[in-house]
């Protein structure tokens, strides 16, 4: 048995790469006309590749969302499926969440100390070390991850504490 919670989370390489894809659709479409006046068929060519270029680009902005999930598992283990944020390879979360103190919404400042403020979910141990499982979210975002995560590991708690009793009671 597991719980957990999945949300998805903006995606700033996706945004970045669909801008990109239409901002060069739109220079090869400019280009395409000039290319026309001389040789048609060539400007043709050059102008449905800017379409299908501009086409890719707005088909990738609508995938902006990432997904993430955080997963407690019945025999302690934590693990994040989608991968830990800025340890995009780590799946699993060190320790058993029974030492876990709280799950809560936090405030960041930006990337390499920037005025930028942003909001973040994290989970804070028993014996003081910090684990960040979010990038950056809208604040009403952080606070429904960090409730329903710890809702699941509430969940969790109490089934191992129904099945202990329930051996006890044997």
């Amino acid at each position: 048995m597991a719980a957990g919670y999945e949300w998805g989370e903006h995606n700033d390489l996706i945004t970045h790469l669909s801008a990109g894809f239409i901002l060069v659709a739109v220079g090869i479409a400019t280009i395409s006309f000039h290319v026309m006046k001389t040789h048609v068929l060539g400007g043709l060519l050059l102008l449905s590749g800017s379409a299908l270029l501009g086409y890719a680009g707005y088909k990738l902005s609508k995938v902006v969302f990432r997904p993430r999930s955080f997963i407690f598992d019945l025999d302690g283990a934590m693990r994040m499926p989608h991968g830990v944020p800025e340890f995009w390879r780590l799946r699993a979360i060190d320790g058993h969440h029974v030492k876990i103190g709280t799950i809560e919404k936090i405030r960041d400042e930006g990337p390499h100390g920037g005025p930028r403020v942003v909001h973040r979910v994290a989970m804070f141990s028993k014996e003081g070390r910090i684990v960040r499982i979010s990038k950056a979210l809208h604040p009403d975002d952080a606070h429904l991850v960090s409730v329903q995560l710890t809702a699941a590991l509430q969940e969790i708690r109490d089934e191992i504490a129904w099945r202990a009793r329930a051996r006890g009671a044997r």
